[in-house]
Formats: structure tokens, sequence, C-alpha cells
């Protein structure tokens, strides 16, 4: 069976404005004008969402707390994964090849 049946599918992995199988070309990058000012980082964002959200990982805040167990999370995204992943049981990514069953795409796709 190809490759692209076991999870690979063509353009996988890609991100917004990188080229695509079709040729597009790439967005002219955002330029990172946030900049974290904390002790030794100096790591540059280009929104200011992203920057507070990278602000967390230095000052161990962790805002979105799993109410089913004592794990908490920095970013919303990362508590929904968490919850899909451990406490929901659902595994809608299925390898067409062997028949396992993944919660995320990214993990079927490193299968």
């Amino acid at each position: 069976m190809d490759a692209a049946a076991h999870g690979q599918a063509t353009g996988a992995g890609l991100r917004r404005g990188s080229a695509t199988s079709t040729g597009a070309r790439k967005a002219k990058p955002l330029e990172k004008k946030y900049v974290c000012d904390h002790p030794g980082c100096g790591k540059a964002f280009d929104r200011p969402f992203n920057l507070r959200q990278h602000i967390r990982t230095h000052n161990g805040e962790r805002p979105f707390p799993c109410d089913k167990c004592d794990k908490a999370f920095s970013r919303a995204h990362d508590l929904k994964r968490h919850m899909m992943a451990i406490h929901d049981n659902n595994k809608p990514f299925r390898c067409l090849r062997c028949g396992h069953r993944f919660c995320r795409h990214d993990a079927l796709q490193r299968h």
C-alpha cells in the first residue's frame, strides 16, 4: 500500500503561507515586533496574543485546569487536546492500512 494510505497524506505538515502542491507562492512573513523581555529569552512574535501565551512558559501560569484530573495547561488548546487524548477516548483518525486509531491527526501522520 502507498504511503498516503498509511497516514502520510500529500501536503501534510504545510503551514499557512508555505508552498503547496499547486505551486502557490509563499505569503510574506509577518514582522515579529512583540519581543519577550524575560532575561535571556528575547523570543519574538508577530501577534501580542502569542507573546502573552509564551510569557506563561516563564511565569508558570496555567489558567486552564482539567476538571477530571489534577493537570492544568497554559493554553486552552492543550487542555482540549488532553481531554480528547486522555478522558474522552475519542479516536476519530484511523490508519487505512492497519486500522489503528488515534485521537489526533498528527499522531496518525507520525504512525
